[in-house]
């Protein structure tokens, strides 16, 4: 679903990041959304249990204002947490 320039990283133990190359808020917006369904969407099998995953992402893009990359993970930190707290499975994109 992203294109082979984007770069997905993971940051953490259960963070990751998506730099999306040349796209608008909505395009990323839409990408995104898609992938959070998807994911959802996928079916794990344990012991006597199926269960489905949720994500819950936070967004935002680089600003002219941004000197360094942490300016803008800070925003989409932020937006992660929106998420959060507000029922998860869920994109939210801060500007």
């Amino acid at each position: 679903m992203i294109c082979p320039d984007d770069c997905f990283i993971r940051w953490g133990g259960e963070e990751f990041v998506l730099v999306l190359g040349n796209v608008n808020d909505s395009v990323a917006n839409t990408i995104i959304t898609k992938i959070v369904k998807q994911i959802f969407e996928i079916k794990f099998k344990g012991e006597n249990i199926i269960f489905n995953v949720s994500v819950s992402v936070g967004g935002t893009r680089f600003l002219e204002s941004d000197t360094k990359y942490e300016d803008a993970l800070i925003r989409a930190d932020s937006a992660l947490y929106h998420v959060k707290t507000n029922g998860k499975n869920n994109v939210k994109f801060e500007v």
